[in-house]
């Protein structure tokens, strides 16, 4: 039951997502959902292999052009890094304070 409720609230949180981020916002919080996957630790997080920028474009519902945009901005902000063979968030709170911001205004 606790595996359920949790698939529930988790399918809950990407409808709601899908219906009321933009763009930029749906790559960050599919991003902040892979690093929580893939463990934090002292709010950073190492996704490994690089997710392709086409799967993240599936996940999100937009095309592989946004997603590099999006990559690319954050990179420059110096939220994210590619690394060899990975693809870290270097502050993933600030990542979650940006996605949680858009959710409640």
């Amino acid at each position: 039951m606790r595996n359920l409720a949790a698939l529930v609230r988790s399918l809950t949180e990407r409808v709601v997502d899908f219906s009321t981020l933009a763009v930029q916002n749906r790559i960050q919080a599919e991003l902040v959902r892979m690093a929580r996957e893939a463990g934090v630790e002292r709010n950073q997080s190492v996704i490994s292999p690089v997710p392709r920028h086409a799967d993240i474009a599936s996940r999100v519902a937009t095309n592989r052009e946004a997603v590099a945009r999006e990559l690319n901005r954050l990179a420059r902000e110096g939220l994210v890094e590619r690394r060899r063979g990975a693809l870290a968030l270097l502050d993933v709170a600030r990542m979650v304070e940006m996605v949680d911001k858009v959710r409640s205004d």
